[in-house]
């Protein structure tokens, strides 16, 4: 039989550090991810949006419990984020708003950063690439540009 103790229990719950955050009126109470859940984003997400997407999943909780680590709560997070209340055209999305709070309080900031830096990287126009005979400046200025936004859009 382990030995239960208590200080290292309230320990860990202190490092969800739950968070009320509101996006549009629409309150949420948010925890940090886990050392575990961290990593597991870090392996699978493969870019910038679906990081925030699971961040986003995985953060959402209820009287101070995750709704991800509940099976019956969990298939319902989808639904919520098909709620006519997140039907708003702001950018970022609500979704993606508290995916990035998600990721601020769970440590993982420099790691987005890292995501987007890498993804803006492959979205620059390299010159030797281009069609020469029909591709004129401005397409390039704006693939350029698109590709700026893309990537401030995400940092933000």
């Amino acid at each position: 039989m382990s030995n239960f103790i208590v200080s290292k229990f309230f320990a860990e719950r202190k490092k969800l550090n739950i968070q009320l955050f509101s996006v549009e009126n629409i309150d949420f109470e948010l925890m940090a991810l886990t050392d575990e859940q961290q990593e597991e984003v870090k392996e699978l997400a493969t870019s910038s949006a679906e990081m925030i997407a699971m961040c986003a999943d995985m953060g959402l909780s209820y009287d101070r419990n995750r709704v991800y680590d509940d099976a019956e709560l969990a298939k319902d997070i989808d639904k919520l984020w098909a709620q006519d209340a997140f039907d708003i055209d702001i950018e970022p999305s609500v979704k993606e708003q508290v995916g990035v709070k998600v990721i601020e309080i769970s440590g993982l900031i420099k790691s987005l950063e890292a995501m987007i830096a890498e993804e803006a990287e492959e979205h620059v126009v390299d010159f030797n690439d281009l069609d020469q005979e029909n591709t004129t400046l401005a397409d390039i200025e704006q693939l350029n540009a698109d590709a700026e936004m893309h990537a401030q859009a995400r940092s933000a």
